[in-house]
């Protein structure tokens, strides 16, 4: 499941319309699945932290996996870029030059720098084409950075969650 935090992100606890329900069953339904299902079942996401906690008490093993190093880089270019497209890339500058970014980064440098090079009638796409996209990537990676996320966690008493429960029982009264 690629970008499972989709799916398996918290559930909705106040249900104001039917999709609500919906998705609430749908993950219920999956919960109960993964309870049954006797393999393995690999979820990938970069949002853990919106995983609903059902969901991380099923999932025995996390397997972090940091950004590709140089050579992962260069391997990652030489991949992406299809065999029959012309270009002057130095995948080796580029490489070394631009860390912090992914693999689907660089497949989509790769595209954008295509789809320059065919707009501008290019016979080859040029190695300055890469280096626009992908620093334009990197860029927006940077304006959509979520800094100012804040996660707490807290530890509640029994009785202060059954406090809780009430008083939201006597307010809907």
């Amino acid at each position: 499941f690629d970008e499972a935090d989709a799916i398996l992100s918290r559930r909705v606890s106040s249900m104001t319309n039917a999709t609500d329900v919906s998705v609430n069953q749908t993950r219920s339904v999956l919960l109960t699945l993964m309870n049954d299902y006797n393999d393995i079942i690999v979820f990938t996401t970069n949002y853990i932290e919106n995983f609903d906690p059902a969901f991380m008490r099923r999932i025995h093993s996390h397997i972090n996996i940091g950004l590709p190093d140089e050579k992962s880089r260069k391997r990652l270019w030489h991949n992406y870029i299809p065999k029959n497209l012309p270009h002057n890339l130095n995948i080796e500058l580029i490489a070394n030059k631009y860390s912090g970014v992914s693999g689907s980064d660089i497949s989509n440098a790769v595209l954008l720098s295509a789809f320059r090079g065919a707009r501008e009638k290019e016979k080859f796409v040029k190695h300055d084409y890469f280096e626009d996209s992908i620093k334009s990537i990197i860029e927006s990676k940077k304006k959509n950075e979520r800094t100012n996320v804040k996660i707490e966690k807290r530890e509640v008493s029994e009785e202060y969650a059954m406090k809780m429960i009430n008083k939201s029982k006597e307010e809907k009264i």
